[in-house]
């Protein structure tokens, strides 16, 4: 079986259960879907759906941009977007974590080299993150400045929402109203039923935006000296 759905923006998606077609496929440069057991055929070789008829737009849409290399749109509200990130987010989204150091918890930007290479990997492994499970970091955006890095990351215990604006933006609901978007995503886009925050016990303006945002303390553990709070929030 083989079909296509034509998108708003132009782009086209195929969908084959047929291992030849998707070898046509990849060899013409097309963006298409396959059933899981038609894998890893050529670069152009995207995901494994079987319901393609359910996909929205939307996703599509991310897929289509991946496959061209550029970073899909999240979604945009209020004259913001929230998209994927590209290798020239690099030294923005390093810059801003050496700045905020204290208050992160997985990323160590200290061990970020500042060169070409280290940009083209955080390229690489961003999308190979995008492509496995259609969420991972992003920027904010506005009239092309960045704002800040926000994101949702797959934790043992389900997924996490985490956001880091920069100072010069804080104290405006910012970084509020872009978590409320990602919620929508979260449930629209991942049907998602939850999303969880950890935060230091003592990160306080973190903490009230959690709470602001209507997520419950679910548990406070100590690691090492630092106490830490996880929230959840059912969507």
């Amino acid at each position: 079986m083989e079909d296509k759905r034509i998108l708003s923006s132009g782009g086209i998606v195929y969908y084959t259960d047929d291992p030849e077609a998707a070898k046509r496929l990849a060899v013409s440069g097309s963006c298409f879907i396959s059933l899981p057991e038609v894998t890893d055929i050529a670069d152009g070789y995207v995901s494994a759906r079987e319901d393609f008829e359910d996909l929205s737009d939307a996703y599509l849409e991310r897929l289509c941009m991946r496959h061209l290399k550029k970073p899909a749109v999240i979604c945009r509200f209020e004259g913001f977007a929230i998209r994927e990130c590209s290798r020239e987010d690099y030294s923005f989204v390093r810059d801003l974590f050496m700045d905020n150091i204290d208050a992160l918890e997985e990323f160590d930007p200290s061990d970020w080299p500042d060169t070409y290479e280290g940009s083209t990997k955080f390229e690489s492994a961003l999308r190979d993150h995008y492509r496995l499970f259609d969420f991972g970091m992003w920027v904010l955006e506005k009239e092309e400045e960045r704002l800040g890095v926000f994101g949702l990351a797959a934790k043992e215990y389900g997924i996490e929402l985490y956001y880091l604006l920069d100072r010069k933006f804080r104290g405006q609901q910012i970084a509020k109203r872009t978590c409320e978007m990602i919620e929508e995503f979260a449930s629209a886009e991942l049907c998602a039923g939850e999303l969880y925050i950890r935060c230091d016990e003592n990160n306080k303006p973190s903490r009230h935006l959690a709470e602001g945002l209507g997520f419950k303390l679910l548990s406070s553990e100590c690691e090492g000296s630092i106490r830490k709070l996880k929230f959840v929030k059912k969507l």
